[in-house]
């Protein structure tokens, strides 16, 4: 990063634990790296926030979301995200437009998954904008073959569990370890899923960059990597005719997984790779960090 002035970075995040938690990691990780960081997300989140734990130096910028008090039991998934997005547009654009004629302007924004609006907002103000990919970079492969050509493999096959899915460059899957919105049984989740997802496939093809950090729909791939990619642990098996996980079948997982010695070691050589990348000196993910505020904060 070049100037005297420090760089400005405003994160809009989708407010669930799936996107907070990541976000405020990656958050700390630019104020450690000198950047100014503004947090933007629902007020009912902010709320709740740990003042001992928040990040030092962060800004937070809530808006409401017609939600203060959290998602509510009658509340559908649609219209949660429906408000978040109808009442974030005016907010992020009102809040990086406060800081345009100041000396202190945003240089750039990163938003979360299911918060592509965005984006277009970043764009309406002349401001580029990045993705921060809160899921296992496997899942937005599985999401851009869907949208490049196995739409149609998929969708006729998906009443049956056990068909591969063979994806360029990803491990063999089946059915059943796609994103479940793939495979709902309700129409209006399936819909509203896709569209969320094509709209950050279709942002990636305009070039807007993705910043995947690892960590709704994507449970059931993930498991896939856990069980039979990274071999650290076990996935339950569901009583057949209601899908009911019993009791005695969480004990056996949880037994295998607490004595089962391949396991526990695969466990600690992941975190070991995991630590290695953190590293400030030469770790690929501090290296990559830095190549992005290189490229979006010339």
């Amino acid at each position: 990063m070049t100037g005297n002035r420090k760089k400005k970075i405003l994160i809009v995040a989708y407010p669930k634990q799936g996107s907070i938690n990541p976000s405020l990691r990656f958050a700390n990780r630019l104020l450690n790296l000198g950047v100014d960081v503004t947090f933007s997300t629902s007020l009912s989140v902010l709320r709740r926030f740990d003042k001992n734990t928040t990040c030092n130096g962060l800004t937070l910028a809530p808006f409401s979301d017609g939600h203060d008090d959290g998602q509510q039991p009658t509340t559908t998934m649609e219209q949660f995200i429906s408000d978040f997005a109808t009442n974030g547009v005016p907010a992020v654009d009102k809040i990086i437009a406060a800081t345009a004629a100041t000396a202190q302007p945003f240089d750039h924004l990163v938003y979360t998954t299911i918060s592509p609006w965005a984006a277009k907002v970043a764009d309406a103000n002349g401001l580029e904008s990045t993705l921060l990919w809160c899921q296992p970079a496997i899942v937005l492969g599985v999401y851009y073959y869907y949208f490049n050509g196995y739409e149609a493999l998929i969708s006729c096959n998906s009443n049956n569990p056990t068909f591969p899915i063979n994806l360029p460059g990803l491990p063999s899957l089946t059915i059943t370890d796609l994103p479940s919105f793939f495979l709902s049984s309700s129409p209006k989740e399936h819909e509203i899923g896709l569209q969320i997802m094509k709209d950050h496939i279709d942002a990636l093809r305009i070039s807007v960059p993705t910043v995947a950090f690892a960590q709704w729909t994507d449970q059931t791939t993930i498991a896939k990597m856990i069980v039979d990619v990274w071999k650290t642990g076990v996935k339950v098996k569901r009583r057949e005719g209601d899908g009911v996980v019993e009791g005695n079948e969480i004990k056996r997982c949880v037994k295998i997984v607490m004595e089962d010695g391949e396991i526990r070691r695969n466990a600690e050589k992941w975190r070991e790779l995991a630590r290695k990348a953190l590293n400030s000196h030469g770790g690929s993910s501090s290296v990559n960090l830095k190549a992005f505020l290189d490229g979006c904060l010339k």
